[in-house]
């Protein structure tokens, strides 16, 4: 650390420069430092979150609304929706920043300008050669996305590190409950389909026997339904044009959504 002398209002710490390994930090007070304290640069950018949005390991900037990528000596906006707002006044912090479709790239929800009881939920569309669990699995990063949304809101950050690549980490052992209304007990529910594409072909693997299947695109429409299958496995050609999809998947055990890149 460096002693200033007056009140530093901002800091972060993100893997912004796969220059060098681990996270970047910086301040209000000071240009990027990397982790062992050698200046990356003299200029900083934004101090406020850090968002995964295009296919890298690194780190992009959340600002407000803006979502930016450092290019080694300042930074490149990537995405900036227009009709939203960010909340907290000069925090410029959004409403939530989560992977919420399990992708492990993270969504932005920001609030309507036009209609303030609205929220609107970006999503990435770059694809990405890299493949990782949802984010939600790691219980560092879970409960920094349940902790936004209790006080002063910063933004999550997985309890390892990526930068260096994906090969050594390992999925941990984690399980969603089911709150139970005839018990009152929350009860684990394990994960009971499997989705993949190949070939322009859906294929989604069940443990029990399929009910139905949907596939939405990410703005809500209704692509596909298939009704009464009574079946395990289920293949379907994908739909033309479209590059992310939900699909709700029905079986006896329940519904499951599940987020699918096209690639």
């Amino acid at each position: 650390g460096t002693y200033t002398g007056t009140d530093v209002g901002r800091g972060l710490s993100a893997d912004l420069d796969a220059r060098y390994p681990g996270l970047e930090t910086w301040s209000t007070a000071s240009g990027v430092l990397t982790c062992k304290g050698a200046t990356v640069s003299t200029k900083r950018p934004s101090v406020n979150f850090r968002i995964y949005w295009d296919g890298d390991l690194q780190d992009e900037l959340l600002d407000g609304t803006v979502i930016s990528k450092w290019n080694g000596s300042g930074t490149t906006n990537l995405f900036a929706p227009s009709g939203v707002g960010s909340c907290n006044s000069t925090k410029k912090t959004p409403n939530l920043s989560a992977d919420l479709f399990g992708d492990w790239r993270e969504e932005l929800v920001l609030w309507s300008t036009a209609d303030s009881s609205q929220l609107n939920i970006y999503t990435t569309t770059t694809s990405s050669s890299h493949r990782l669990f949802t984010l939600m699995h790691d219980p560092v990063y879970r409960l920094g996305v349940a902790w936004q949304n209790v006080a002063y809101n910063q933004p999550p950050h997985l309890g390892f590190y990526i930068g260096d690549g994906l090969a050594s980490v390992q999925q941990p052992a984690i399980t969603t409950v089911k709150y139970d209304p005839a018990t009152h007990l929350n009860q684990p529910v394990a994960e009971r389909t499997r989705v993949y594409t190949a070939s322009g072909q859906l294929f989604i693997e069940a443990d029990d026997p399929l009910i139905a299947v949907t596939l939405y695109s990410m703005a809500g429409h209704q692509l596909y339904r298939a009704d009464h299958l009574n079946q395990t496995s289920f293949s379907t050609a994908l739909p033309q044009g479209v590059h992310l999809l939900l699909v709700t998947i029905t079986t006896a055990s329940g519904s499951e959504v599940k987020r699918v890149a096209v690639l």
